[in-house]
Formats: structure tokens, C-alpha cells, sequence
């Protein structure tokens, strides 16, 4: 038998299924699953990889839809001290290529869907020896259903420690690649217990996920439920009419949602034919809510609303939340006014706001954030510098501009990095301007974020031609899409004389940004 260890992710597994074996744990289309049908089906898989000379820190990529099969590798490849990399099924080919080189990843499991995708950039790919299909797999793979059958449920005793990295994160960089944060078991464990504390969950809970599990938010939120022993639906493409549905149909308790979802189940022509009667709690992050949305979502669905504030590197734990108690709609306007805000320091966190020379600021004063504690990741794999710059002293400097009002309460204002939020997603501008660059007609671009209604904030490519030569907005748009993901794609183009700049010759993105965001009190949406 395995050591029990309850802060590593194999184990809070095994924990659930001593005492729920028979409880459904995950529904996902017509398909279920008991927690002692997936705690089996993940130690066999374990021991598969194990068969298969994984061994600890290599990392083991994943490209599927969601599905139970996702969440049983979110446990699988971390149990036997390997590292899972979720990839990002927007991503396009060149995208997927640059991930799993830099991450020197030996295996992949995709799945049937994305076979025709990876066969043809096999040649591209440095590290790659195991490729596991899920479905009917092509002749270069092992099927993921064979492993399973053929190998052993019994439990391993895995070298594993809770400091070692259990996820590799990929996000944008502002240089425009990616970078990975490494988060260790603890971490995960970290953020179970900042979520226990701050949302409603216990093992009566049925909890509709309406993240992407590849996203740090999916995997963020399904592991507390898995450690309590709630019921996970897992909804699969994001429908606004199956959304209602669901929660009425599955009895659902709980649901997280980021605001551009908000938006679209506000619009939807189908929000006045179900009950919600079931649902006790909403939790929502990705970027603040505008609170026109927030105040008519809280009026629709009649139930506890909860925001958190995390990001990818504190393992999406919450810096500050916004307890139900807070979202009050008739009540004075400092009362009213909270609704403003990202809420006060969760128990698991520690956070202060810095000035620009890294003293503590006053409450009222804007500051950088920067935050510690054993929710903060291990740092950027193989980006010693990056990590050093970003983990001063101990303290993670979030590129969030906040401030503090006197009942501490956090309001973000702004980044100091050029991320952009559009629907949940995280965009860095850097990474669309290399492409950009491309064009024949580009001489010079900058990529900024726009107010958006729906998606919060929208794309927007400033561009300088080149003398003597002409392009137009739909030409520039379209020559972006096969070279990026979806959400990163240019929404809109300006064309412009010259672009502003410091005496250093830096771009002033914030006079560029100052024309669009006139009038809006915050600089985030």
C-alpha cells in the first residue's frame, strides 16, 4: 500500500473513495462514474504510465475535449509523481508545437478528435515517445482504454512529495512566449482548502462546471468538490439554454461562471423556462463582473453569489473573495458600493499593495499586488530570471494594480502588464504583435484590450503600414486566424500615422488604451 498523504492530489482521491465508493462522482453527457469506478480506473492508469518508464517530473501532456476521462488524468499523472500539461484545445497546430517542445513533454493523450492534428506535426515535436489516444486510436498510438483494461488497480507506493510540481500551467508571457507556472501538490491542496472555506461546498453538493477543464479554473474548482465527495456535471461546450436547463434538470447546487457567461445567460430567450429553485451558490472570477450584470444575474438565479480573485500562479486560490453577505442590492451606497470590488484577504493568503518603489501604500492608494503563501506556485518552468523577477522576497507581484478602501476591502484598477481578459480567457498582446509583424504591410503594431460588452474586453490592433503599401481590417483579421487561437483573434483594426512612445522608444500603450477606456472609471473590465 500507498503512504496516505492527504495533500497529494493521488490521495485526496483515495480518501473520497474510502468513504463515498458508490456516490456518483461525475456525470458528463450519458456517461457516469462512482468515485471507486474512477479511483480505479486512475490507479490503473497510474500504474500504466509507470509500465510505460514515466517516471517522476516527466510531464504528460493532455489535448481532449472535457470529459471524465480529463478529470481521471488530473489525477493519474500526478499520483505517480509526473507532471500533467493541460493544453488549450483552442490552440492552433503552431501553438500546440511551441507548448509540448518547451515543455520537453514524453507523453501525450489526446483525443480521437485531434488524431488528424498531431499526426501531422509529429515531425516537429523534439521529446515525444508515447502518444495515448482516447477513442479509436490511429496506428501511431497506444489506445487509453487498452492501457487501462491491462494494467493493475493496485495501489503503488509512488515517490511522491507534496513539493513536487503536479501541473504545468501554460499562460502567455509578456515577451510572447508562453510560460509555465509549475504547481506543486501543496499548492493544489492550498487552494482545496481556500475554496472550503469561502464557497458552500460539502458532499451534498452537485456542482455544475462550466470551465474548460484544460483551464487552471476548471481544474481549480473540480478538485475541492473531488475532496468532499460532491457530484461533478461536467456541461462540456458552453450553451446557454443547456446551461438553464441542467440546473434544473440535475438539481444543481452549484456552478462558477466568469462574466462574459453571465452575460450571454442573461441574454438567453430561454432564462424564463426553468427553475433554479436548486441552486444555493454562484461562484464567479476570470475578471470582475460589471455590476449591472452581477445585480440581474443575482435577481435571476436568487441565491448566494461569491467572487473570487485568484490568478493561474496561486493555483487559482483566492487572494480576496466576496462572500454572499456582501452582494447586497438595497442597502446604502457604501453597502451597495462593495459590489465594486474583489472583496476582502481570503483566510489561505497573505497580499499587501505596493508603490512603484515597493513600500506599502496607504488604503485608498493604488499599488501593485503582490501576494504569498502556500497557494503561490514554485515559479516558471525553466525561466530562472522570470521567476527571480517575479518572486522578490518571497512575495508573487501579480502585475495587478489595486487599491484598498477602509474596510479593506480590494478594488482592482488596472495592470501593469499588457494582459488582456476577453470572456475568461488570458490574452497577451506581445504574442498577437509577433504575428502581426508577419504582414508584409505591417511596419509597426501594437495590440491593446477595448471595452466589450459581452467578452469584457475585445482585441484591438493598432497598426503603422509600411509607405507605399496598403491593407485593410478584414485582410488583417483574416491573417490572423490560422495562426492563432480563437479568443486571441484581432476583433477590430485602427490604422495609424506614428505611434506614441517614451524617450526610451518604449510604445505608450496607455495613451493608446486612454481614447477607449474614456469614461470608464476602472482600467480592467
Amino acid at each position: 500500500m500507498r503512504r496516505a498523504n492527504q495533500t497529494l492530489i493521488g490521495d485526496m482521491l483515495c480518501k473520497t473513495t474510502k468513504f463515498f465508493p458508490n456516490k456518483t462522482a461525475i456525470i458528463c453527457g450519458n456517461s457516469n462514474i462512482t468515485y471507486k469506478e474512477l479511483n480505479e480506473r486512475v490507479l490503473r492508469f497510474a500504474n500504466a504510465l509507470f509500465n510505460m518508464d514515466v517516471k517522476n517530473g516527466d510531464r504528460v501532456a493532455v489535448l481532449q475535449d472535457d470529459s471524465i476521462e480529463v478529470i481521471e488524468l488530473y489525477f493519474a499523472i500526478p499520483m505517480l509523481g509526473a507532471i500533467y500539461v493541460p493544453l488549450n484545445i483552442k490552440l492552433v497546430s503552431r501553438e500546440i508545437v511551441t507548448i509540448l517542445n518547451d515543455a520537453e513533454a514524453s507523453t501525450l493523450v489526446f483525443g480521437v478528435n485531434y488524431s488528424g492534428e498531431i499526426d501531422s506535426i509529429i515531425p516537429k515535436l523534439k521529446y515525444l515517445k508515447n502518444y495515448i489516444c482516447i477513442g479509436d486510436n490511429p496506428k501511431f498510438a497506444t489506445n487509453y482504454e487498452e492501457l487501462i483494461n491491462n494494467s493493475s488497480s493496485i495501489e503503488k507506493e509512488f515517490e511522491v512529495d507534496d513539493d513536487d510540481a503536479a501541473y504545468l500551467i501554460y499562460t502567455s508571457g509578456t515577451t510572447g512566449s508562453p510560460k509555465g507556472a509549475l504547481l506543486t501538490h501543496r499548492n493544489m491542496f492550498s487552494n482545496c482548502m481556500a475554496c472550503l472555506s469561502v464557497l458552500n461546498i460539502d458532499q451534498d453538493d452537485v456542482f455544475l462546471n462550466l470551465l474548460p477543464l484544460y483551464y487552471m479554473g476548471g481544474l481549480g474548482y473540480v478538485l475541492p468538490r473531488i475532496l468532499v465527495g460532491a457530484t461533478i456535471i461536467v456541461q462540456g461546450k458552453f450553451i446557454p439554454s443547456m446551461v438553464l436547463k441542467t440546473i434544473e434538470a440535475k438539481n444543481i447546487t452549484s456552478t462558477f461562471i466568469v462574466p462574459a457567461m453571465a452575460i450571454f445567460i442573461l441574454e438567453s430567450p430561454d432564462r424564463s423556462k426553468y427553475k433554479y429553485s436548486s441552486l444555493k451558490t454562484v461562484g464567479y472570477s476570470g475578471a470582475p463582473m460589471p455590476v449591472e450584470i452581477l445585480k440581474k444575474a443575482m435577481k435571476m438565479f436568487q441565491c448566494d453569489f461569491v467572487q473570487i480573485y485568484g490568478l493561474t500562479e496561486l493555483s487559482c486560490a483566492c487572494i480576496t473573495y466576496l462572500s454572499p453577505k456582501d452582494h447586497i442590492l438595497d442597502g446604502s451606497p457604501k453597502v451597495v458600493a462593495k459590489l465594486e470590488s474583489a472583496g476582502r484577504i481570503s483566510p489561505t493568503a497573505d497580499f499587501k499593495i505596493l508603490d512603484k518603489h515597493g513600500y506599502d501604500v496607504r488604503h485608498g492608494e493604488v499599488g501593485e499586488i503582490v501576494v504569498r503563501g502556500q497557494l503561490v506556485c514554485k515559479g516558471y518552468w525553466k525561466q530562472p530570471e522570470m521567476t527571480a523577477k517575479a518572486f522578490e522576497q518571497g512575495w508573487f507581484h501579480t502585475g495587478d494594480l489595486g487599491k484598498l478602501d477602509d474596510d479593506s476591502y480590494l478594488y482592482l484598477v488596472d495592470r501593469n502588464k499588457d494582459m488582456i481578459i476577453s470572456g475568461g480567457e488570458n490574452i497577451y498582446s506581445k504574442e498577437i504583435e509577433e504575428v502581426l509583424y508577419k504582414h508584409p504591410a505591417v511596419l509597426e503594431a501594437a495590440v491593446i484590450g477595448v471595452p466589450d460588452i459581452k467578452w469584457g474586453e475585445a482585441v484591438k490592433a493598432i497598426l503603422v503600414q509600411k509607405p507605399d503599401m496598403s491593407v485593410t481590417e478584414e485582410e488583417i483579421i483574416e491573417f490572423c486566424k490560422g495562426q492563432l487561437a480563437r479568443f486571441k483573434k484581432v476583433k477590430s483594426v485602427e490604422f495609424v500615422e506614428n505611434l506614441p512612445r517614451t524617450h526610451t522608444g518604449k510604445i505608450q500603450k496607455n495613451v493608446l488604451r486612454e481614447k477607449y477606456w474614456k469614461g470608464y472609471e476602472k482600467r480592467i473590465h
